[in-house]
């Protein structure tokens, strides 16, 4: 769906203008005594994802040799819609909206031009101006363009399984389309289909890509061999609008070889996989994974709290330790010290084990008045660190406290040992150390 056919200009509407008009950004003087319009070089605003129109906001500033303030000559005001030439095509901005607003800032000479419901595309506001003597302005072209900024985000399945068929040639593969992952249709004002739905065009353009691989809106499917056997692998899924916009869904894609089609029958790497969440089940990210075994990586938490990590050596022992310890004063405020004063008092103690251990800010396994100071001193500046802590605590999310009351009645998980094996899940909790409220922000800093 085109922006030209959502928008047409009956004649009823189009008015005659006959004055010469300038090119955009042709400030000249048609003499000394005419006040001219400066405007910024460009203009751009971004359609509403429901409406495909736009409100903008255009600024200009006129000059004129004559002393006394300037006005803007409102009956001058019209729209070049796409950027005709043709005068008989100029509306006023009351087609596309009656409660259009022009203001003039008295101080500065500028102007402000706001005008709603525009559709998308190039357009020209032509404005003149008239001084304090009389002189009016040449009509002017501030250019302008309505643009689509925005593709709607896929709706994708949480996981794909496929089995490798035979390549002909002793191995195996299997080519896996960007479309087998998603499982609702999307509309956009640039979409590609005929089929409409509320005034949008149904996507239809997607594109696949590893995580951390390049994208590319050419990319439909993605093949998969024997090398990726038993790897459960990150994906992204990409819609594409006609304006070259784009937006994604991250999935996983996991492989089997049912049909013996890969050398040996069985895959000779493992992966592990899980999740970073509060203890309130909302996801932090950027939080970074150590892995020891055969030898040291590490990975990072995605937006939605998620890892993932492959090339584990099936049969050996692993160990995984979420670590965070930048920015100590992240979500730490008088409220938390107010919080931990009324639990030590008794006046309403803290029911969550996690948030317990968030209050024990010298990691002494208990929560006394020196907590309460060393807390203080972090809100005040007066400490650029937790001296005994760390700034985030991580514990295994498939732990069950003994005592919720009392979190140290035994030592806690905060590392995940296991054997390298296909599918491996080991998720954590996350506390922010200090933050008893839960205000931090969840970024692993």
């Amino acid at each position: 769906m085109t922006s030209m056919n959502r928008f047409f200009i009956p004649l009823l509407f189009c008015c005659a203008f006959n004055q010469p008009t300038k090119k955009p950004q042709d400030l000249r003087h048609s003499s000394s005594d005419q006040p001219t319009i400066k405007f910024p070089a460009s203009n751009f605003y971004c359609t509403d994802t429901t409406t495909c129109r736009a409100n903008a906001n255009l600024s200009f500033k006129a000059i004129s040799s004559c002393s006394g303030s300037i006005k803007l000559d409102t009956a001058h005001i019209k729209i070049a819609p796409f950027q005709t030439k043709d005068s008989t095509r100029f509306v006023s901005p009351h087609f596309f909206d009656s409660n259009w607003k022009a203001t003039r800032a008295a101080a500065q000479d500028s102007f402000d031009v706001t005008i709603k419901n525009l559709p998308e595309g190039k357009h020209d506001l032509i404005v003149a101006v008239r001084d304090a003597c009389g002189a009016l302005s040449l009509p002017t072209r501030i250019p302008f363009e309505v643009k689509d900024c925005q593709a709607p985000k896929p709706i994708c399945i949480d996981s794909l399984e496929v089995n490798l068929l035979s390549d002909g040639k002793g191995g195996g593969q299997i080519e896996v389309r960007a479309t087998d992952f998603v499982v609702q249709s999307i509309y956009d004002c640039n979409g590609q289909s005929t089929e409409i739905k509320s005034g949008l065009a149904k996507i239809t353009k997607y594109s696949i890509n590893v995580a951390g691989k390049p994208k590319s809106a050419q990319a439909a499917s993605l093949m998969i061999t024997c090398v990726e056997w038993g790897k459960k692998i990150k994906v992204e899924i990409h819609a594409w609008d006609n304006a070259g916009n784009d937006n994604f869904c991250t999935t996983y894609l996991k492989t089997k070889n049912d049909y013996r089609v890969c050398e040996g029958g069985f895959p000779q790497y493992g992966d592990v996989s899980g999740s970073i969440v509060t203890e309130d089940n909302l996801p932090v990210s950027s939080v970074k994974l150590l892995i020891t075994g055969t030898s040291k990586d590490s990975v990072l938490t995605d937006n939605q709290g998620s890892y993932a990590y492959q090339n584990l050596q099936r049969g050996l022992d692993y160990t995984i330790r979420p670590i965070g310890n930048a920015n100590p004063f992240n979500g730490v405020t008088t409220l938390d010290l107010l919080l931990i004063q009324k639990h030590i008092l008794g006046i309403a103690p803290l029911n969550s084990p996690y948030r317990i251990i968030a209050s024990d800010i010298n990691n002494s396994k208990s929560i006394s008045t020196l907590d309460l100071i060393l807390l203080r001193r972090l809100i005040l500046n007066l400490d650029a660190k937790l001296t005994s802590n760390s700034s985030w605590r991580f514990i295994s999310a498939d732990y069950r406290f003994p005592s919720p009351i009392n979190p140290w009645l035994e030592s806690f998980p905060e590392i995940a040992s296991f054997k390298g094996d296909l599918n491996i899940q080991r998720s954590f909790i996350a506390i922010k150390v200090g933050d008893v409220n839960g205000s931090a922000k969840r970024n692993g800093e």
